[in-house]
């Protein structure tokens, strides 16, 4: 499916099984993959979409989405990034050369440079006190561990690194390591009997 007001530059690509929505801009030399739908989205240029939702965002250049990616509500994400298996972003802003390959969850975030996020992190930004979502922010040259929860409103400083597993609820500054996990407990086989640990 194709609205009339689709714009589609040279070289571009469209597989089959694509629904092009009211209001999509498209550059050049992209290849826009089966399954994927699009609405209210400008694409730049030498973009490879593969199945994914994307409604009103900006996409750049030289960027690599899906499959299963869904990516809405005011998204603006600049170059070189790759946004893979099951990432959902929403209000957020993306800068360029980040990968955020798996599984992962980014609402009202800015995402500066240079950024690995790891399988399963999520930002945690909807506080159910107050009934308000808040702001996440993660600075330049970071990396951020498998199964980590950035609970917001929270900034992440340049060049920091979250162990994975940790829950973060406090600022993070430049030049850090950040490791926040429950202490771990070993027993022996033979002496949790029934599958009860007795401490």
């Amino acid at each position: 499916m194709v609205e009339s007001d689709t714009l589609i530059g040279e070289n571009t690509i469209i597989d089959s099984s694509v629904k092009l929505g009211l209001g999509v801009k498209i550059g050049s030399n992209n290849r826009i993959r089966g399954n994927t739908v699009l609405e209210n989205v400008t694409i730049g240029n030498n973009n490879d979409i593969e199945a994914s939702i994307i409604k009103n965002a900006s996409i750049g250049n030289n960027n690599q989405i899906g499959p299963f990616t869904h990516i809405h509500n005011q998204v603006e994400i600049k170059n070189d990034n790759v946004l893979g298996n099951f990432v959902e972003v929403k209000r957020s802003k993306i800068g360029s050369n980040n990968k955020i390959k798996h599984h992962a969850y980014l609402g009202d975030t800015t995402l500066e440079d240079n950024i690995h996020i790891g399988a399963g992190m999520i930002t945690a930004n909807y506080c159910f006190k107050d009934k308000k979502k808040y702001e996440t922010t993660i600075k330049s040259e970071s990396n951020i561990g498998a199964n980590v929860v950035l609970i917001a409103p929270l900034t992440i400083g340049r060049r920091v690194i979250i162990g994975a597993g940790s829950v973060i609820d406090k600022d993070i500054s430049d030049d850090s390591l950040a490791i926040e996990r429950s202490r771990l407990v070993v027993k022996n086989r033979k002496d949790v009997g029934d599958g009860r640990v007795n401490q």
